[in-house]
């Protein structure tokens, strides 16, 4: 297999033959870091993201960690992971009830997650999920057009997250590992072109609250740019030619607010990884 490599600044690009071969870089990649990782320090955090491709994701990696689609290169690697000591997390969150199919920790979890804590030792402990809706069907239909409730309820929820941020990562202070789709509008997380989230640059603040995003569900919880921006291995992952344009602009115009996905940067590498249709653009 050809990877291409593209360097913008800080951030490269690996542009694969497929939808199929992305996927499974990115998936490696994650499994790789994450026992790098384990051997020099007690615990690996990891954001997880959803979307077409994020799901996917971590499917791939169930069926890699259950040892159905492991080569001789990660077999081993996979099988000396402790997952006892590794926590999931999330960049973002639809803000919908605990059972809801949009929630991306419910999907997370019928793909991955329910499966390292059944047959892997993950502990059910060992997954953070941003909170859910906490309100019944009738008083969400009724607050449907009341921002300002709304809002009340989302900064409860945000602040409680960053709570279990700050209660759990302690002194180290940051994730480990962050994983990120974007839209073809140029979001990633739930940070919006245009919406004034991206633009928070406020260092202690890590959650935030999304009253009207313009991707249904309206209500969301998201991670704030600068944290993400505290996270050594920061990862894209898109495919596709609608991501094409946006894909381009992101890499080539850092801290764009028209496309959020600009502000993607870790503090020790930020990697792409790009099918050949969503990278049509760079060259």
């Amino acid at each position: 297999m050809t990877v291409h490599t593209h360097e913008f600044g800080s951030k490269t690009a690996l542009i694969y033959p497929s939808r199929d071969d992305a996927l499974a870089s990115i998936t490696a990649a994650m499994l790789k870091r994450t026992a790098q990782l384990l051997d020099k320090q007690n615990r690996v955090d990891i954001a997880l993201t959803g979307g077409t491709d994020g799901i996917a994701l971590l499917k791939l990696a169930r069926t890699i960690v259950d040892g159905k689609d492991s080569g001789d290169s990660l077999s081993c690697l996979v099988a000396s992971l402790d997952f006892s000591h590794i926590h999931f997390w999330w960049g973002d969150e639809r803000f919908v009830p605990q059972n809801d199919q949009n929630r991306n920790a419910l999907q997370a979890r019928k793909a991955w997650l329910d499966n390292l804590t059944n047959h892997h030792g993950l502990p059910e402990a060992n997954i953070h999920e941003m909170p859910a809706e906490p309100r019944d069907p009738e008083k969400i239909q009724a607050d449907r057009n009341d921002t300002d409730t709304n809002l009340a309820v989302l900064k409860t929820a945000a602040s409680t997250y960053q709570d279990e941020l700050l209660n759990q990562l302690g002194d180290k202070g940051h994730l480990d590992i962050a994983l990120f789709g974007m839209g073809p509008d140029g979001h990633f997380a739930s940070l919006f072109p245009g919406y004034p989230q991206i633009f928070v640059q406020d260092n202690n603040t890590l959650v935030l609250p999304v009253v009207d995003s313009p991707k249904l569900p309206p209500l969301r919880l998201t991670l704030t740019a600068p944290f993400i921006q505290s996270t050594p291995y920061v990862w894209v992952v898109t495919t596709g030619t609608g991501k094409a344009t946006a894909a381009a602009r992101a890499l080539r115009e850092p801290n764009n607010g028209n496309f959020p996905s600009s502000f993607a940067q870790g503090t020790e590498e930020t990697l792409w990884f790009l099918d050949k249709n969503s990278a049509c653009e760079l060259s």
